[in-house]
């Protein structure tokens, strides 16, 4: 009998008959995963319990009825228990949940999936459900379970053995996913885009050579001057410097994107790594980074990965692989590029995720040199675990990490601080780096905080007698408010722009563009009512900035906005200080838990009287009291480590604390999105492409479960067919969704 793993489909998606010659064999799909997962597993060692992962993977395949599901597509026949099984009963139990889950993801021990898998190994099973599975298996000419020698692993902590087990779902899930790809696109007779992408010696090339026309540009100013000084010893660091963990600390505006750049990529030539990964907070700069990178590497060699894309999570059942959703999966990236541009949330809850399309790309941390920007926005209250995963990550030999910003918080080792890095490699060394802070070009701002209260009336006044200015507050109902009292306080001609995360990134986009127009014209007012989506890494430049008290360094990146080029000049051309004002709003809320914890820190750090600046000595000092006085493991992820609480530590584990789930709304802020709106709707109960939820990524929001259901009760939102949510005449074009469905008059910015 011949045993098949796939069907196939012509060029235009029609099922192919069996005598067509083009399904898959399920030997040659065993085998191939089995080759490409061992190495994709060779960087941490465990290439052999990869390779039998990968033979038996889908020996529930060899089951009669699953033959008669793919020849008639019906009934549905789990398949991924059976392999499990087999490896269960001579105690390889990670094997065992990696093969269970390389659909439905990884499982808890002692939940009732692995009680089923358990039940398959007694006697009697063995004999009714395996021993036939087995004897197919064999006869199609595998080598018989476990015949191969596989070592078991040495001893490993609680969270090494963890990420050691997610690592080898990561290549079972990507080995599968890529073999079912292409054996799908060769029976359809398509092929997959050939990679083109650059090695990491030539993109060191472009870069080197970037810096290097930046050198040698006519007229360099003192400030640019500084930063090829720093970009040279980044890269000289990077590579002289053995693999490890560094942080690189430089001031606002010493040009730390391309500096941290050179140090990765130096790095990765030097150690024969094949990827940087660039790390960021937020999705409302990724792409402008992500652009910065494109125009020096070429757009084809830089991989823009974010949560945006990720529209719909796994399913958590063992689906079937030839449906729609499982097939929308295998466009997924698995991180295959040489330089990656991804967010926090992207990284580190892929990380610590149970789900196969998520940690698939795990496997190509190995060999590469990761870059976190701004790493000062690091949760504390899940700083503990995700530092000992990183440092799980680098035992193995065969990743760098490197800690950006002007604002270090304290990773290294202490007494009171064990979850710290034993050894953190300053590129810059810090008596150099804090020197850096003194010196003129990087003493651009005056910070200053009066400790009362202020009205809104009377903040809004202050700046609307403003010229130029940016304020950012702590809240979206605060931004509104502050918004509102300040447009109508504005003499006319001056623009009032706002920002706030009801806005779609399109929408964001659009108005930061327009804020760019408005401050390179000169003599042009312009006023920005912000939320903090604009404190790190946005590259706009004010010379007078109020920040309601928050986060010290929340304060310290908004200050990074204020005087950013040092072009500030009094009437007689004379270089002076940018303002900075940190207001006590009167009667404001703050976000809950750590959010207000550090802004009550925070106050004693801030200068009071005539101003003046914030020394690295207080900045360290205030990250070490912020940590030592939080729980840094409020989700207990250590716990659910040590009990083997694989999936319950996936959905536990959370880079944004959110109170509960949210949900992809579609927004109709321009022609564009009320095209999708259209053609979503025409598609009827047909769920939407990965390709159709990429492109509308840029023109949706996230909101809250509980914020959709009571936007849907009121007719603000309505759900299509295919189950997405879009908003319904309650999309403001200055405020973007408003709850309250009261629609300003403002036209839209395009």
């Amino acid at each position: 009998m011949i045993y098949y793993a796939h069907t196939a489909e012509d060029p235009e998606g029609k099922r192919l008959p069996e005598s067509s010659g083009q399904w898959q064999r399920l030997r040659t799909h065993l085998e191939n995963v089995a080759n490409l997962a061992a190495t994709f597993a060779a960087p941490f060692n465990a290439s052999p319990e990869a390779r039998l992962a990968g033979l038996l993977h889908d020996l529930g395949k060899y089951q009669p009825d699953f033959q008669h599901y793919l020849a008639h597509q019906k009934p549905r026949t789990p398949h991924a228990i059976h392999g499990a099984a087999a490896l269960s009963r001579h105690g390889y139990r990670n094997l065992a949940n990696v093969i269970a889950g390389h659909h439905s993801g990884l499982h808890d021990e002692g939940d009732a999936h692995l009680d089923s898998l358990r039940k398959l190994t007694t006697p009697s099973a063995l004999q009714t459900h395996l021993a036939p599975l087995l004897a197919a298996y064999t006869a199609d000419g595998l080598p018989t379970p476990p015949k191969l020698p596989i070592p078991q692993p040495p001893t490993l902590g609680d969270t090494a053995e963890d990420l050691r087990l997610r690592l080898l779902l990561s290549a079972l899930a990507d080995a599968d996913y890529l073999d079912t790809e292409e054996h799908f696109l060769h029976a359809a007779r398509k092929t997959r885009p050939a990679a083109t992408h650059a090695s990491i010696p030539a993109l060191l090339a472009k870069l080197d050579a970037q810096l290097q026309r930046f050198a040698q540009r006519a007229n360099p100013s003192s400030l640019d001057q500084l930063r090829s000084r720093i970009a040279a010893h980044c890269a000289a660091t990077g590579q002289s410097a053995p693999p490890g963990a560094f942080s690189l600390t430089v001031p606002t505006g010493g040009g730390k994107t391309l500096a941290s750049a050179a140090f990765a990529l130096h790095h990765a030539a030097a150690h024969g790594f094949q990827r940087v990964i660039y790390v960021i907070p937020y999705t409302s700069i990724i792409e402008q980074n992500a652009r910065v990178f494109a125009s020096i590497f070429g757009a084809e060699n830089v991989l823009e990965h974010h949560s945006l894309a990720d529209w719909q999570a796994d399913s958590e059942t063992d689906e079937d692989p030839n449906s729609l959703a499982a097939r929308a999966k295998l466009a997924a990236e698995n991180w295959d590029a040489p330089f990656i541009v991804t967010t926090n949330v992207q990284f580190f809850e892929s990380l610590h995720s149970h789900r196969p399309s998520a940690v698939r790309k795990l496997h190509r941390l190995l060999g590469s040199v990761v870059l976190f920007d701004e790493c000062q926005i690091f949760p504390p209250e899940l700083l503990d675990p995700s530092l000992a995963t990183l440092q799980a990550l680098q035992a193995y030999g065969k990743t760098s990490f490197v800690f950006c910003t002007a604002t270090q918080p304290a990773f290294q080792r202490r007494e009171f601080f064990p979850a710290g890095f034993p050894a953190l490699t300053e590129i810059i060394p810090l008596d150099e780096s804090w020197q850096l802070h003194t010196k003129p070009e990087f003493r651009r701002t005056r910070i200053h905080h009066d400790p009362a209260p202020v009205a809104l009336e009377t903040f809004a006044a202050r700046i609307a007698a403003c010229d130029r200015a940016l304020a950012i507050v702590n809240t979206r109902r605060s931004a509104r408010e502050l918004f509102d009292a300040v447009q109508a306080l504005s003499p006319a001609g001056t623009h009032v722009y706002h920002l706030s995360t009801f806005m779609c990134p399109a929408h964001r986009q659009a108005v930061f563009d327009a804020i760019r127009i408005r401050l390179a014209a000169p003599k042009c007012p312009c006023l920005v009512i912000s939320t903090q989506l604009i404190e790190a890494g946005v590259d706009l430049d004010f010379p007078k900035v109020f920040r309601v008290l928050g986060p010290l360094d929340s304060i310290l990146q908004a200050a990074g906005r204020c005087n950013r080029e040092g072009h500030l000049a009094d009437a007689d051309g004379q270089r002076i200080l940018g303002e900075v004002d940190v207001i006590n709003l009167a009667d404001a809320t703050l976000p809950l838990g750590i959010y207000k914890q550090a802004t009550a820190l925070a106050a004693k750090f801030i200068p009071t009287g005539d101003g003046g600046d914030i020394t690295p000595d207080q900045i360290h000092q205030y990250f070490r009291e912020l940590y030592h006085g939080t729980n840094r493991d409020q989700k207990s992820i250590a716990y659910f480590r040590e009990q083997r609480l694989h999936r319950t530590l996936g959905q536990k584990y959370r880079w944004i604390d959110e109170d509960e789930p949210t949900e992809t709304v579609l927004t109709e802020y321009n022609d564009a999105s009320r095209a999708w709106i259209a053609a979503l709707t025409a598609q009827d109960y047909a769920p939407p492409t990965r390709q159709q939820r990429r492109a509308i990524a840029r023109l949706s929001l996230n909101l809250r479960a509980s914020d959709v259901k009571r936007g849907a009760d009121t007719s603000l939102l309505r759900q299509l067919h295919c189950g997405l949510y879009v908003t319904q005449h309650s999309y403001d074009p200055q405020f973007g969704y408003n709850p309250a469905g009261v629609l300003s008059s403002a036209h839209t910015i395009l």
